[in-house]
């Protein structure tokens, strides 16, 4: 799950609860947008707070690589015009 925005994270969290968790990843080329690497510091102020969310900066595909099986991959990128 990209790390941008987060609302999507936060939602997730509350889905899973405290048994499920959820991984935010922010692909590295996306820092080059102030809005991206503001949205990736609200996402780690949240995930301090938030057990079940793990937040990371990583090259695209060594972001995929997980420590467990999961139940959902959801992608999303937000065009604001």
């Amino acid at each position: 799950m990209q790390a941008g925005m987060a609302t999507l994270p936060a939602f997730f969290s509350d889905v899973v609860g405290s048994t499920g968790h959820v991984y935010a990843v922010m692909p590295y080329p996306f820092l080059q947008f102030a809005g991206e690497v503001k949205g990736l510091a609200e996402m780690e102020t949240f995930g301090r707070d938030h057990p079940n969310v793990s937040v990371t900066a990583a090259a695209a595909l060594e972001g995929t690589k997980f420590p467990e099986k999961l139940d959902l991959f959801w992608i999303a990128q937000d065009y604001m015009i």
